[in-house]
Parts: structure tokens; sequence; C-alpha cells
């Protein structure tokens, strides 16, 4: 079976680990993978020691060009006989509908973002009746809003999310520890280091998150944070750090794809938005058992209170300092709370159980068998 995953820049340069995962489960069941991907991110996935074959298209920010440079590529895969086009990114749906139906191939569409649903209302009635189509959503709540929104007529199915901790290049260094608990003597002479996940947009959850950090900074003189805006313009964010005084020890952090994510060395990840996303960096957090403190959100099914996260229900700069403070007094809780975070993802999010269910949805609709290896 050949199956060729088609992602853009902007989702690959975020979620390496997540693509990772998906082409090592599958180059080990003997599936072939043909890795398309936008040019902006080309070298990115050139410099990947994966046995696929590479594609790039040239990004556009314009919905139409990008569905139009995406159909191009049925040129090119035409002799390759691609069995299913599987599109990691909602911003690629249309154009993967369109490649596939161009060569006869099956498609897959990933969801794993809530903000990608409003956009393809006009997708479903557009589908020809013998498309051989399936959605495969991230999270339990994207599946019931898919399926609302899609119809009967759509197959959408649960795929969770399996981390293999060597899809992609590990974060230099230990897995990070709960914060050591400060001498009595000097309760502000433990340096702590925290990672914080945010968008490029400074909304009304980051500001509470943001201002109760604040508080904890003036406490904690020697605290570093660590932001990362998952690809977003992060100049808005550093005026608001600025005028909170926060500059003096806020450090924003690039992204090098290849060198893993920075904040899972932290000692503990903030995240604070409701962004809707599954992310790998979340995903991450949990396996490596990093204490978290998130926003709830009602997309993510994974951030369960006390177990996965201590969750934030009502943001508010006041919670958000208590919370921080607890674990900064309390090493031993935050420990605890990273442990059951990452049991819990052992039990639900296994690579092995997201190949299988994918295996088993391609064949499904597609009538090809997979050569499995021959035992010895």
């Amino acid at each position: 079976m050949h199956i060729a995953l088609l992602a853009d820049g902007l989702w690959l340069n975020q979620e390496l680990p997540l693509l990772g995962s998906l082409v090592q489960g599958l180059t080990g069941q003997g599936v072939q993978v043909t890795l398309i991907t936008g040019q902006s991110s080309r070298e990115t996935a050139s410099a990947l020691e994966w046995p696929v074959t590479g594609l790039s298209f040239p990004d556009s920010r314009w919905a139409r060009s990008r569905r139009g440079h995406v159909a191009d590529l049925a040129r090119p895969l035409r002799p390759a006989a691609v069995d299913v086009i599987h599109a990691l990114s909602g911003a690629l749906w249309e154009g993967a509908v369109d490649l596939a139906q161009a060569l006869g191939a099956a498609t897959v569409l990933a969801a794993y973002a809530s903000d990608d649903l409003p956009h393809h209302d006009r997708l479903w009635p557009a589908l020809p009746p013998d498309s051989r189509l399936a959605v495969a959503a991230a999270s339990v709540p994207l599946v019931e809003a898919l399926r609302r929104q899609a119809g009967p007529r759509i197959s959408v199915e649960w795929l969770p999310p399996g981390l293999a901790r060597s899809a992609a290049p590990a974060v230099q260094g230990p897995p990070p520890q709960a914060p050591t608990a400060p001498p009595a003597t000097d309760p502000s002479a433990r340096t702590v280091c925290l990672g914080v996940a945010a968008s490029g947009l400074v909304d009304g959850h980051l500001m509470s998150a943001l201002q109760g950090l604040r508080r904890v900074c003036e406490a904690h003189p020697d605290l570093q944070l660590f932001f990362d805006t998952g690809g977003d313009d992060p100049h808005g964010l550093w005026l608001t750090l600025t005028e909170l005084g926060l500059s003096r020890c806020a450090n924003l952090v690039p992204q090098r794809p290849q060198r893993g994510n920075l904040l899972l060395s932290a000692d503990a990840l903030l995240y604070p938005q409701p962004l809707g996303r599954v992310r790998s960096l979340l995903l991450g957090a949990l396996a490596r058992g990093q204490p978290l403190l998130a926003g709830a959100d009602p997309w993510l099914d994974c951030l369960i209170p006390d177990e996965t996260a201590w969750v934030i229900h009502h943001p508010a700069a006041g919670i958000w300092h208590e919370t921080l403070e607890h674990l900064i007094a309390q090493p031993e809780a935050a420990g605890q709370l990273g442990q059951r975070a990452r049991a819990w993802i052992c039990r639900h999010d296994r690579p092995a159980d997201q190949t299988t269910r994918l295996l088993d949805l391609y064949q499904r609709l597609t009538p090809r068998t997979i050569p499995f290896p021959a035992v010895r």
C-alpha cells in the first residue's frame, strides 16, 4: 500500500513529533510513504532520516492558490500509484480531496484543531456520492462536532495520536524534574524555569496567566520563563511582557523543529489558552511526566483535572498566582501530577494503537492489502 502524507509548512514545523509517529508506525508495517510538504518546511523535511519519498508544493496563505498547488501534484504522483491521500492539516482538506479524485485514490482528512471546522461547511455537500473518504479526529469532542457538521454520509472516526519517543529529534537532557523545595530560611532562593505555550494573540486567558506570573516573579526574582508562540508573530506578546515588567525574566524560544521543543525541559509547562488544538507539545509534556498547568479547553479530552493537569477553569490572575505558588512550594505534589499524566497517556495514546487504527481505516477505504513483513 502506498500512502501520501500531506502537510503544510506551518503544521509540519509545529507538529514534527506527530508526523514522526505516523511515519514510524506506517513504515514499520511495510507501508510505502510519500511525504508531501510545503516548500517553507522543505529543509526540515529533507533533513529527516526517514525511509520516505519527498515532494513539495508552494506554500500560500490564500486558500484558492493553496488548493490549486496541491491539485497540481497529480502529475508527479500519478506514476507512483498512490492508494490514499492523507491530509494532516485542515488548510489542505479541499486540495487533498481534489488530488485524490484526480488520482482515483481514497482520502483521509486529519482533524487536530477546532478552528479548521467552520471553513469546511461547503466541502461535504460538494463531495461526489462515490467518494472514498473518511475523517480522522484526534479528540472525542472533535469527532462529535464533525459528525454534526458533515452528517451521516461522511465517516468520522476517533484516532487519538500516539507520540513515539523516537519519532522526532529529542530534547537534549533528561526529562524535567519537579521543582526542588527551597530552603526554609530563604523561600525565594530556588530558581524555577517554566515553559509557556501561547499564541501570538494576547487574549484574556493569556493575560490572566501573565498577570499571575508577574506576582510570582516579584516573589521569586530568579524565575525564568520560556515562551513558544507556535510559529505566530511574537511581537504583540513581547510588548505585553514588557508592559507587565516580565521581559527581564522572559525568553522567546525560536522554532527549530529538528532539535525538539526546549519547553519540554522546563520544570513545568503552562498552557493557558483554550486554542482547541491537539499539539505535540502538549502530548510531549504528558509523555515526559512534566507537570502541566492548563486553562480549561472543551476540545481537549486529555486535560483531566488533577490526573493529567492542574486545570484552571476560571481564568483569573489570582487563581494562576495561587496555583503557581503551589507548584513551587509543593514539588512533591507537582511530581506526582506528572507521574499520573505519564501513566494516563501510556494507557490511552499508545503509538501502536494509532498505527493499528489507521491501518484498519486505510484497508476499509481501499481494496489493496498491506504486505506485512514475513515471519522468519
